[in-house]
């Protein structure tokens, strides 16, 4: 299945680096549900690919997240929600294929949350 890159998934990928560039300061709940939303939109594409590899945009755009949110927490000592902490420590290795498709296959069954 080959994934075509829509102008709706760069703007969303573009928002979450642009939050990259926001101060630290301005670090809200509203910009955490945003993230926790994407991350949730994200989950479902990868749900739909018949493989792990066709998900990798998705991936990609997790790992970005995974690491802007990583950066927060362990470079700056931000707080973030727990759903996110647990995204963070679960996807810190998203750039190991063996993780993805571990990842795939818990979406898939249904068995991975972010509770």
């Amino acid at each position: 299945m080959l994934l075509k890159v829509t102008n709706k998934n760069l703007n969303n990928f573009e928002q979450v680096n642009d939050m990259k560039n926001e101060s630290i300061k301005n670090n809200t709940t509203q910009n955490q549900d945003f993230l926790f939303e994407e991350i949730n939109k994200l989950f479902s594409k990868i749900k739909i690919c018949l493989h792990y590899k066709d998900a990798d945009i998705y991936f990609d755009q997790l790992l970005a997240i995974q690491e802007m949110l990583g950066s927060l927490v362990f470079k700056y000592d931000i707080k973030i929600l727990p759903s996110l902490r647990k995204f963070v420590r679960d996807c810190e290795r998203l750039d190991d294929d063996d993780v993805r498709k571990w990842l795939f296959n818990e979406l898939k069954s249904n068995q991975y949350s972010l509770k």
